[in-house]
């Protein structure tokens, strides 16, 4: 009778085990998602460079961080600190106009431009807006990153 008892008893002993090892896993992998945390969503972008769609109404001539990471912001006696533009067309050199920082001007038009940068074999397009500056008396061009929505 014995020896019957210890049959029954291995036999039964791997399908408890393993019952037990699967409770254990899931207890502990219940465990951890009590410490993970949500994940911050991704803001949206409110610069023109950045944004799923071109802006478009009026939007505010932004000498921000991106902006001054490419090379596209300056300062002037009269100005302050402005954004550079070009009445030539979209570009990232050579301009040969200036914006105020924080001035809205209505936008006109948008254009992704694809962009070849010296020392660097890869293109990138990057969006371009024409924008309506001095009174509505001339017309610019502005990189995406230095143009964003108005604030609400």
């Amino acid at each position: 009778m014995y020896t019957i008892f210890m049959v029954k008893l291995r036999s039964k002993f791997p399908i408890l085990s393993g019952i037990f090892i699967l409770l254990l896993f899931m207890l502990a992998s219940g465990c951890t998602t009590l410490f993970v945390s949500e994940p911050t969503p991704t803001p949206i972008p409110v610069t023109g460079q950045g944004s799923p769609e071109p802006l478009q109404g009026i939007g505010v001539l932004a000498c921000n961080t991106d902006c001054a990471d490419q090379a596209q912001c300056g300062t002037n006696a009269e100005f302050g600190e402005v954004v550079l533009l070009s009445g030539a067309g979209p570009r990232l050199d050579g301009h040969d106009r200036i914006g105020g920082n924080n001035t809205s001007v209505p936008i006109l038009a948008s254009q992704n431009v694809e962009v070849i940068r010296p020392g660097d074999p890869n293109t990138q397009f990057m969006r371009f807006y024409k924008v309506s500056i001095k009174d509505n008396q001339e017309e610019a061009w502005v990189a995406g990153w230095c143009i964003q929505a108005p604030q609400p």
